[in-house]
């Protein structure tokens, strides 16, 4: 109850920002005008997300071998610079062979692109002061992001604690860390009876914490709107 109280004052708070940034006349083209900025914003995104997961890795002492990147966000011309790089995904980017070394260096690069999260506060805050769409849209992406990664990036961080905590007692724990958290119940469903009880309990747990942990990032991420300036 109080995390989505929570919730629903941050969402409250988002509509405060937008609605400050469409006032005025033509706000239909103004919200069309986000939306655009929002898209071209996501598309420069997605590359320097997947870097930085890469970039985690090898700063606590891990290693990468295989990263890829979707074609539409750059992949094949990375491809053909970088050999670590492939455009052979059916994701718009993954981190796709690696060796983190520690769960603190595998929690850090999981998590590390989040760290950016934060600024949407600053942007936010001065989009509903100026009324700028770019502003709204760069602080919407960076505050959705926790959202958008529930089922990657936030499982598979969750997952790191849970299956931790839990690989004494639930057999094969450590396989039920993924950053595709809908196939690896594909994957559990397809073998039937034979999936312990205890391993679908972490799969919830893990799923519920990193939900958890993505809805407290996105309300923490939102301030109150400012007044704009007249």
């Amino acid at each position: 109850m109080i995390l989505a109280s929570w919730i629903a004052r941050a969402w409250r708070r988002y509509q405060a920002h937008l609605e400050a940034v469409l006032e005025g006349p033509r706000p239909l083209v103004r919200l069309l005008l986000v939306t655009l900025l929002a898209a071209l914003a996501w598309w420069a995104y997605v590359p320097l997300h997947e870097l930085a997961h890469a970039g985690a890795c090898v700063s606590c002492g891990g290693e990468v071998r295989r990263m890829t990147l979707a074609p539409i966000y750059g992949g094949t011309l990375a491809a053909r610079h970088l050999d670590w790089i492939d455009d052979d995904t059916p994701y718009a980017g993954q981190l796709a062979d690696f060796t983190p070394g520690s769960d603190a260096c595998y929690l850090w690069l999981v998590l590390a692109p989040f760290a950016a999260t934060p600024l949407a506060r600053p942007l936010l805050r001065r989009s509903s002061r100026r009324g700028s769409p770019l502003l709204l849209a760069l602080g919407s992406l960076l505050v959705l992001m926790p959202l958008v990664s529930v089922t990657g990036d936030f499982y598979e961080a969750a997952s790191i604690v849970v299956t931790r905590l839990t690989e004494g007692v639930v057999p094969d724990a450590l396989s039920l860390r993924s950053d595709d958290l809908p196939a690896l119940v594909g994957r559990l469903l397809a073998r039937g009876s034979d999936v312990p009880a205890g391993q679908w309990a972490v799969v919830v747990a893990s799923a519920l914490l990193g939900l958890a942990a993505a809805l407290a990032l996105t309300a923490a991420s939102i301030p109150q709107a400012s007044r704009p300036v007249k």
